[in-house]
């Protein structure tokens, strides 16, 4: 990565792609087909880009074991990218907010905002953003859920992005999250038309002014499913069962 003669291979070793980002700092190259960090002169694939490698490895170890960083600066994009891939690989995300990601991380990483700041909380919240302006929002509780983001850290990040950064995004309303909901759960677009219809026949309701619209989106599914439990779909959004029973009880009320 350090040497600046060499460049990326011509041919992306994970997609067949011909297409490559050179402009992200510090990165030698990134495939526009399928966001893959390609490597100076090389054309390996590491274990976790592998289908047929062992998922339980970790992907931030074995990115940053496949990254050949030679200073501490380079360590530290090693490390926000491999966990970019670790988040982005457990909840399925496509490569359009993989690269948002990347992107968001690279303009903190420039403007110093990552100086200091915990690298997992800081990801996190890159792709909070991410996932906003892309109109694919990501439960905060599920981001925040991982055993090495803290939630007070995981919101200063996110705060310091949107106000260092300008990085602002439109108030998210709860269909929005059924993109998630369907990804997670493998719902129906039956189901999800049905959930879309519920949400939007109450989306002028007082009732749930201040409420988080992810809980509001799992309620509404809650109600338009019925193979779903409640604590299944409070896990899926990050949010208490209990709150997918009292949204789940405004809406019937909402609706009545």
């Amino acid at each position: 990565m350090g040497d600046a003669t060499h460049s990326p291979p011509e041919v992306c070793p994970l997609c067949g792609g011909e297409e490559a980002e050179t402009e992200v700092y510090g990165v030698t190259g990134i495939c526009l087909e399928c966001g893959f960090v390609l490597q100076a002169d090389s054309a390996a694939i590491p274990d976790w880009a592998n289908p047929d490698a062992d998922s339980s490895t970790g992907s931030q170890e074995d990115w940053i074991t496949f990254c050949r960083v030679e200073n501490a600066t380079e360590q530290q994009l090693a490390e926000a990218f491999g966990e970019i891939e670790t988040i982005a690989t457990r909840f399925e995300l496509p490569t359009e907010l993989r690269e948002k990601t990347a992107d968001i991380y690279s303009q903190a990483f420039r403007a110093e905002v990552t100086d200091g700041r915990d690298t997992s909380s800081m990801i996190a919240a890159c792709l909070r953003v991410a996932s906003l302006q892309a109109t694919k929002p990501i439960p905060t509780g599920r981001l925040a859920e991982h055993s090495t983001v803290e939630s007070s850290k995981f919101r200063l990040c996110y705060s310091v992005l949107q106000s260092d950064l300008d990085l602002t995004a439109s108030p998210v309303e709860p269909v929005s999250y059924l993109w998630f909901l369907r990804q997670m759960l493998s719902v129906s677009p039956e189901t999800v038309e049905t959930t879309t219809d519920l949400l939007a026949s109450v989306n002028a309701s007082d009732a749930f002014v201040g409420k988080d619209p992810a809980g509001v989106a799992g309620a509404g599914l809650y109600c338009a499913a019925e193979s779903f439990t409640q604590q299944t779909i409070a896990d899926t959004v990050g949010v208490s069962a209990e709150t997918i029973r009292l949204r789940a009880a405004d809406l019937t009320e909402a609706t009545a």
